[in-house]
């Protein structure tokens, strides 16, 4: 009794009894051994097979190091595809570790023992080749170095070589040792006593190192000859390549008036993607007030925490000029379109009040729609009809040259010690205090710029002189409640019971969640003009002895970079600031520095880096108390 004897897998019977079976086969067609892949390609592994009709069959590879296949298992295809199908494609991975790797198609794999003992077993070698990938070692590697990033990097440049084939787990044992000592021995480089030391790591840095590939930006519009009207909207746009796009850098955009020396108006800090601004052309400014001219250029700069920076101005100079007799300067700040935008209303002084020279005022104001931002406050006197008059609005100080708030940390109270001048604060029954918020998503973008200003006058007298008799509130009140549907609420009380709203504190505010405060601050919050020390009992910067987040002068580049404890995450943030006038020892100067400032020290530096990789660590930490 037979059947079909050239046939494998076929059954030869004797009288009933199954005497024979001939055994099925496999056969990869393609690749061919030693052929070369690409990481990030897609390519198809092929076979023929015999007498596994019905079969599903499992596609697995390995690495080989030194001639040998090694390391554990890796399943393509796990016994989920039919013996008779004949192809596979493989979408290989474009962060694929470069190295040879062989490849095996059998019925059955086990996830273990000898490559004797598996059935019906096919095999071919090929080579991967990743070749964007380059990693730069700047530090020696040796058995448990606690440094898992540079040595994953070292065992993926060691199966490249074809010396290791280990797992890649950032740790360095005794497989990595010996891969290291065989690649010494490879290169002729003594002792080779498997520690990645200098000699050793210029060699592997001229095969597998980066080239540095330094951010450059370009302005493209306006680039020269354009005429912007104060109160238009204008887009200001530029290109950039090779920003790393660091956690902390960020997009610094400002106007530069070069008809009178180089006056430069802030306009926007933006994240390292954004590559355009939507820029409302303003009268008043916190540097001072644009009056029009036709020497104007954009500037945008690239400010890196770490690494290198860039910058670039418009090629050719611009004209700004004033605004239509039609067009209300300050209307050009609201939002008339979307009713869910953010809006701000001042609410103190609002109209009646009399205030007096060298006494602490309240200037108070509720906001909605958002949470984040600044606040640039500004005393208007209308007693004076030239809008060119220096005395005419004035930015309220704060010590650095102007007012600015970040407005999560604010609760909409500003506390203003009215400076004794009479000549710059003289006097007078007609005054207002106007508000700009320039407010911003939770993720940092940019969403406009919102106005208010008091809607009647209010005095301001002499120190000494008697005020007129009035109830005057004072004001009191309890903790933020726990945050509810994205709202936080609190109670405000008038201990004398007025009966009048002037300078009520809000009773409400926009929150993410209800945060424990764990963080002080030695500056009382964003005072540039002083150095401060961030104390984060939650995330304390480990690089540190005291655990302190100080704050850093970058003399050259006339900026500081801020720590701050942020109120509504509960914990300490950064960010980085211009300083008009340069900075030293941590702070803005507030006036400039007769003797260069050298900027930051050497231990400076190397604090600013340990902060940078403090911060990466608590936004990892974050993400794992999250559960993400």
């Amino acid at each position: 009794d037979t059947h079909s004897l050239d046939r494998p897998g076929s059954k030869v019977y004797y009288n009933g009894t199954l005497i024979h079976t001939y055994l099925p086969y496999i056969t990869i067609t393609s690749p061919n051994n030693n052929d070369l892949w690409t990481a990030g390609q897609t390519q198809n592994i092929t076979w023929t097979s015999a007498g596994l009709e019905n079969k599903n069959v499992s596609i697995v590879y390995r690495v080989v190091a030194n001639g040998k296949p090694a390391g554990s298992i890796t399943y393509l295809a796990r016994k989920n595809i039919l013996a008779t199908a004949g192809s596979y494609s493989w979408n290989i991975p474009s962060d694929f570790p470069a190295g040879k790797y062989v490849i095996y198609i059998d019925q059955n794999i086990p996830t273990s023992g000898a490559e004797k003992d598996w059935k019906n077993i096919s095999k071919v070698y090929v080579k991967i080749a990743s070749p964007s990938w380059c990693y730069t070692f700047s530090e020696d590697l040796y058995s448990g170095v606690p440094k898992p990033k540079q040595v994953r990097a070292l065992q993926t440049v060691l199966r490249a070589e074809e010396l290791y084939g280990g797992d890649i787990d950032g740790v360095f044992d005794t497989n990595v040792k010996k891969a290291v000592q065989d690649f010494q021995k490879k290169n002729g480089i003594s002792p080779n006593n498997g520690r990645f030391g200098p000699t050793t790591r210029e060699k592997m840095n001229a095969l597998y190192g980066c080239k540095e590939v330094k951010p450059s930006i370009t302005v493209t519009s306006p680039n020269g000859g354009e005429t912007w009207k104060i109160g238009e909207t204008k887009n200001i746009t530029w290109t950039a390549s090779g920003l790393p796009n660091g956690d902390y850098d960020r997009i610094i955009v400002s106007a530069v008036d070069f008809s009178g020396g180089a006056i430069e108006y802030s306009i926007a800090t933006l994240l390292p993607s954004q590559r355009s601004y939507s820029w409302v052309v303003p009268v008043e400014t916190s540097q001072g007030n644009i009056t029009g001219g036709n020497k104007f250029k954009i500037r945008v700069v690239y400010l890196a925490l770490i690494g290198n920076n860039a910058e670039d101005y418009s090629d050719n100079f611009f004209s700004i000029s004033a605004a239509d007799s039609s067009v209300d300067s300050l209307s050009v700040f609201s939002n008339t379109t979307a009713t869910s935008s953010p809006t701000i209303k001042l609410t103190s002084p609002n109209g009646g009040e009399t205030w007096q020279n060298g006494q602490n005022h309240s200037i108070a104001f509720t906001y909605s729609g958002a949470n984040r931002g600044k606040v640039y406050l500004y005393l208007i006197n209308d007693s004076i009809s030239d809008p060119s008059n220096q005395y005419k609005t004035i930015p309220i100080e704060n010590g650095y040259g102007y007012a600015i708030y970040d407005i999560s940390l604010s609760n909409g109270v500003y506390s203003w010690t009215i400076p004794n001048d009479q000549y710059k604060y003289s006097p007078g029954s007609k005054y207002k205090i106007r508000a700009y918020w320039y407010a911003f998503s939770n993720e940092g973008a940019s969403l406009g710029s919102f106005s208010d200003t008091s809607d009647n006058y209010f005095s301001i007298s002499v120190a000494g002189t008697p005020v007129p008799a009035s109830c005057v509130p004072s004001w009191t009140y309890t903790a933020w409640s726990a945050c509810a549907n994205s709202q936080q609420t609190r109670t405000v009380t008038d201990l004398n019971n007025c009966g009048v709203t002037t300078g009520k504190p809000s009773e409400s505010q926009l929150c993410s969640t209800a945060v424990v405060a764990t963080c002080t601050d030695t500056d009382g919050g964003k005072d540039y003009s002083v150095r401060g020390a961030v104390k984060d009992t939650k995330y304390p910067n480990p690089y540190t002895a005291d655990g302190l987040y100080t704050d850093l002068c970058y003399a050259g580049l006339k900026q500081i970079f801020e720590y701050y404890c942020d109120a509504s995450l509960g914990y300490s943030q950064g960010e980085w600031r211009v300083c008009p006038n340069g900075c030293s020892n941590g702070a803005c100067n507030k006036t400039v520095a007769l003797v260069p400032s050298e900027g930051n020290s050497s231990q400076d530096l190397v604090a600013s880096i340990s902060a940078a990789i403090a911060k990466i660590a608590q936004q990892i930490q974050q993400l794992l108390s999250a559960g993400q």
